[in-house]
Parts: C-alpha cells; structure tokens; sequence
C-alpha cells in the first residue's frame, strides 16, 4: 500500500493543480469546439454520427453527464476530460509499480506521462492507449481472463473505432510474440481473447441497432467515408530528420525542430531495439518471470501501432497522442537494463527533457505557463475564461450579432473549423458537417448547399484562414461552389482580414 501512495500521490497532486490552473484558459475554436458542440447536441436529443458529424458516440454521452453535473458546457467538458486523465496517470504509474516493484519510477512515469498528456479535449485517446499496452502486457504474461481483456477491446470502440483498430493491431503483434517464442502453446489464450472482442462488439452493434438509422450512418459516414477518403486523417509531410523541417514545425525554434524530428524518426526504431532484446532474453522458461521485460515489450508492440497515429497526421498534437506507449516502454526497459537508481535517473532526465521540448508549445503553455499578460476574460453561459484580448474582442462582436440577427431555434452556419462558434452561442449547425476541412468533391457541395436550403440560417460565419497554410483549403477555394451560393444568397455584413459574416438577403428586396 506504502509504494502505491509513493507512485500515485505526486502525480496526482501536480495533475490536480494543473487542472485548477488552466481550467479556464483559452478556447480551442476547432477540434475542442467539435466535441462541446456534439455534447450539446446530444443533450437536444440527437445521436452523434447519424445527426452531426461526430466522433464515436460514447464520449459525447460522457461528457453530457458531466455537463448535466455541474451545469456549465466547456468547463464541465474540460473537467470530464480531467477525470480520464487521472485514469491514465493512475494506470500508467501502476502498470510500471507492478512490472518494476520501484514506486519511484512509478511516480516518474506518471509526471512524465502528464507532460505529454495534450490536448486536453483528447484524454480519451491517452487513455486507451496505455488500456492497450495494460492488455497487452496482460496477455504476455498470461494474467486474468482472456475473454475479458477481449472485451476490452470492445469497450474502446465505443469511444473510437481508431481505439478499436489500434487494439486489434497490438493484440495480433502479441500473440504472434508468443506464437514466435513459445510455439502453439503460445495461442491457448487466443480462442478466449478472440471470443470475448466479437461478444462485446456484438453487444455494440445490437445497442447501435436499436437506434433508427445510426448503424446505416456509421457505416456510410465512419467506415465508408474512410476508405472513399483513402486516409485516417488531413495527412502533413512526416518530419524525418534527414528532411528539411516541414511547414508544421517550421516555425519551432531550430533546436526544437531538431529534437521533433529525432523524437518522430527515433521512436519506431527504438520500439524494434526493445522487442529485439527482449526476443533474446524471453525464452520459453523465462516468460512471465521478467514482469519489466514484459511491460517493456507489450508497450513497444502497442506504440509500434499507435505510431500510426502520429504518421497520419504528423504535427505535435498528434505525437503528444501516442506518447504514453513510449513513456512505459522507456520506463519499464530502463528498470530491466539498469540498476534501479540509474533507470530513475534516466527517467527523470527524460522528463526534464520533454519539459524543455514542450515549453512555450500552445498546449504545454496553456496548462503550465505562469504569466497571463494581455489575457482578458471572456464570460459565457456558466462559463468563464482567460483567453487572448483580441479573441475576447472577436467572440464579443461575434456574439452581439448573432443574438441581434438571429434566434434562439435559427442554424447558423460556420467553416471550416470553427464549431465551437456553434457551441458558445448556442445555435443548431446549419449543416451535417460542423468541420469541414478535408478536400471536397462537387457532390459534396452540392450537399451542402441542399442542407443550407433547407436550414436557411439568417447568418454564415466564414473564416478566410487556411488549413494547414494550404491556399487549395482555404474554404472559399475548396468549397468554392458553396461559397459562390453564399455570395449569391448573402450580403456580407462584415469582412475582416480573418472572416466574413453573411447575412441572409431578404427575399422581398
């Protein structure tokens, strides 16, 4: 109990003063605006994915709980997502503690792990990662049921169908270790595992099935839409190092561009030295004894997966996602390589490390840095925030027309990445798709345009800006159809250098 205090209170106390801290800093317009927007949606009584675009349903249900507990939206959000975080410092500090036995490396682990733990609207995703390695290490060391871990498995679905598709890739990469070091008897835990996924993904798609439309709207919207798409996301030029830095980091300082890359180019490759090693060392009688080893090759086999992740669309934010995977495989191989005080100072030295890569980052900067000059609050609802002066002066502006110029039961309509606009002012998307980033083809705006037909929002809200400093997405080039009907149907009630505001004309002039 005295080492489960040692790795767990630290962590927790510094993930607990940190949440207080930035609680009510800044927005996150885009992908954080993109989950408030569908939890508000779902507390109207609309299902996600079938109604709006969404992500996976079972976090929007999260967090309307939470938004039903306390009252406020984004607060309320940020604080549901805080939760997962303490899941995830808890599980990762505990998994190493067990494979270890060294509560110090525990705690390190887990302050390590918060770190890297951005955005903060993209917990969920932290969290089932180190579920998976959790899993994984399981099966390689043949602990609980099989059945069960499969379930698992199931249980992420819900939350992300990536979540999902990560879990199956890893848990065919362990039990092809096992198959590889201990022959047949390596897969007596396979049949097990195998039936308790397609049991929980059964039990997943007869709930789905009960909802009028939804599974017809997953598959078209989710699967469908993927493969037509041909990528998992906006994909960005991968920061090898032996390129030139790519426009996402270009604007990193060039040390930081530097250790990017590095960080990017080395972690596939340190995944593949640990499962090396650990192929030498884990032979048939061995297996299951060497508890770091195992940690240490269950982790490297799930962010050898995850790494996808961060190669489909490779800026920070992304590797910050499938960081926890190397932060356990770094721990654990160190306290199976290295005297338990030399592992906890590499481990140590790793955090200071991630700390000054990570400094003055917007996510890193936004839940620890000190200073808040030229921060103004901005008030909301049951919401309260301290974000930059001329956000604050936007959103006002922003607000007072949309109040003046619409009502409460109008859409409005936003693009491309401005979904929290819909969530802050409380107005219904004039159209199915609140995100609209990726290239579009002419049936798609064509789309569109029926659905603002049929929506007839009073205003449009319109963001000059480019998608990943691409002038093709800009949305009045990519959408060039839609924005052509805007002009053609709208009056443009004000032009910044940063957006337009449409209003709808009036059909007696």
């Amino acid at each position: 109990m005295t080492d489960v205090v040692i790795s767990l209170a630290l962590p927790l106390l510094v993930l607990l003063g940190s949440t207080w801290f930035s609680l009510h800093k800044g927005i996150n317009l885009g992908d954080e605006g993109y989950l408030v927007y569908g939890t508000q949606a779902v507390l109207r009584g609309e299902v996600p994915v079938r109604d709006f675009r969404a992500y996976d349903p079972a976090r929007y249900y999260w967090c309307a709980l939470w938004c039903r507990l306390i009252g406020s939206e984004f607060i309320a959000i940020r604080i549901a997502m805080a939760v997962f975080s303490a899941l995830s410092v808890c599980l990762i500090s505990l998994l190493v503690l067990w494979a270890t036995g060294n509560p110090v490396l525990g705690s390190l682990a887990g302050l390590a792990s918060l770190l890297w733990m951005h955005p903060r609207h993209k917990q969920i995703e932290h969290f089932f990662s180190l579920v998976c390695c959790s899993v994984v290490f399981a099966v390689l060391c043949g602990l609980g049921q099989p059945f069960w871990l499969g379930v698992i498995g199931a249980v992420g679905a819900a939350f992300g169908l990536n979540i999902l598709t990560y879990f199956i890739g890893s848990a065919v990469l362990s039990f092809a270790l096992l198959w590889l070091v201990r022959g047949a008897a390596g897969l007596e835990a396979l049949p097990g595992f195998v039936l308790g996924l397609l049991v929980g993904v059964a039990v997943l798609i007869l709930i789905a099935a009960l909802v009028p439309g939804f599974l017809r709207s997953y598959l078209d919207r989710k699967v469908l839409a993927l493969l037509r798409r041909g990528t998992t996301n906006l994909a960005l030029p991968k920061p090898w190092i032996w390129r030139a830095p790519p426009r996402q980091i270009a604007g990193f300082p060039r040390l930081r561009r530097l250790a990017v890359q590095a960080l990017f180019t080395l972690m596939p490759v340190f995944y593949l030295a640990i499962l090396v090693l650990a192929a030498q060392t884990l032979g048939k009688e061995s297996l299951g004894k060497d508890q770091a080893t195992l940690l240490a090759s269950a982790a490297s086999l799930c962010g050898l997966v995850y790494f996808h992740h961060a190669a489909s669309r490779a800026d920070l934010n992304h590797i910050h996602q499938v960081m926890q995977p190397f932060i356990v495989t770094l721990a654990a191989g160190m306290a199976a390589t290295l005297p338990a005080p030399l592992a906890v100072v590499v481990l140590l030295l790793f955090g200071i490390a991630s700390g000054a890569l990570l400094w003055r980052t917007s996510e890193f900067s936004r839940t620890w840095a000190i200073h808040t000059e030229g921060a103004a609050p901005f008030v909301n609802g049951r919401d309260r925030f301290l974000i930059r002066q001329d956000l604050q002066r936007k959103l006002i502006l922003q607000r007072e027309v949309v109040h003046a110029r619409s009502g409460p039961q109008d859409a409005l309509f936003v693009a491309p990445a401005l979904p929290a606009l819909l969530a802050l002012f409380h107005r219904k998307s004039a159209v199915y798709d609140t995100f609209p980033v990726y290239p579009a083809s002419v049936s798609a705006q064509l789309r569109m345009i029926r659905e603002l037909e049929c929506s007839a929002p009073p205003l449009a809200i319109i963001s000059k800006g480019m998608i990943d400093q691409r002038e093709d997405l800009r949305f009045e080039n990519n959408y060039s159809l839609v924005f052509d009907y805007l002009a053609e149907q709208y009056e443009c009630l004000s032009e910044t250098p940063g957006e337009y505001i449409f209003r709808r004309r009036d059909p007696a002039r």
